[in-house]
């Protein structure tokens, strides 16, 4: 349940609404332009297959990456957080 204040100027006050409640009353909201953007973004959460940023990967390339960055570590394929900084301070002069 969420606390939902309305952005209607018609209605004032706080409303108790459900999460689909809430989606619907600001899908409502949208013109047709920023309905069609809402619509792809919607698509792309619903598959998981997107490049959109705002979009979370799916679970199996998650784990796939997480996979890829330890096989990483433990060949030694990898900088410490530490070395990286000293390099680019040198870089910059900043040393």
């Amino acid at each position: 349940m969420l606390i939902f204040k309305c952005l209607d100027t018609q209605a004032e006050g706080v409303f108790f609404m459900t999460t689909r409640e809430a989606l619907n009353h600001v899908v409502d909201s949208l013109s047709e332009p920023e309905l069609k953007v809402m619509l792809s973004l919607a698509k792309d959460l619903r598959t998981g297959n997107s490049n959109n940023p705002f979009v979370p990967k799916a679970e199996k390339e998650f784990m796939a990456s997480i996979d890829r960055g330890i096989a990483d570590i433990d060949a030694g394929r990898f900088q410490d957080s530490d070395d990286v900084i000293k390099e680019l301070d040198e870089e910059l002069g900043l040393n």
